[in-house]
């Protein structure tokens, strides 16, 4: 059949049907019409109520495909994210529950110079007492046997 032989209505489902074949064509009753190369007034003629539904019924179809489209695009999407996201907390877990030997010895040495500034902090401490205040001091345990405070030699 050549296309001058087909009605109006005919051309206008063939070039509904080549619409529907593409998936990212836009399906609406305009788009049609001009894909078929008619006026898109004779929708409102009785005649063309039918192909009028069909084109309604495959535009709900194709925004009801977009949108599950669109929606697996976004579960892939999310999927990716989680994925990473486990990664990401499993490399965390395995960097913080057990240091390595490196930084252990890297805490230890900041552990031990502060233990050394304390011991240093501390003898300061007594000797500005012991000149001071004239206060005997247990050398051993560290422990203030005698204080005269106010009184200097």
């Amino acid at each position: 059949m050549s296309e001058e032989k087909l009605t109006g209505q005919e051309l206008m489902q063939v070039a509904l049907d080549e619409l529907i074949a593409d998936p990212l064509a836009k399906i609406n009753q305009n788009q049609v019409a001009t894909k078929a190369d008619v006026s898109h007034s004779n929708f409102r003629k009785a005649t063309y109520k039918e192909i009028k539904g069909n084109i309604i019924l495959a535009q709900r179809i194709r925004e009801r495909e977009l949108l599950d489209l669109s929606y697996q695009q976004e579960i892939t999407k999310l999927k990716v994210e989680l994925e990473e996201a486990k990664g990401k907390i499993a490399k965390l877990k395995n960097k913080s529950s057990e240091p390595t030997l490196k930084e252990k010895k890297a805490i230890e040495g900041k552990m031990l110079s502060r233990l050394v500034e304390m011991y240093r902090f501390n003898d300061l401490l007594r000797s500005e007492l012991r000149d001071k205040h004239q206060i005997d001091i247990n050398e051993e345990t560290g422990e203030v046997l005698n204080v005269q405070f106010g009184q200097r030699e």
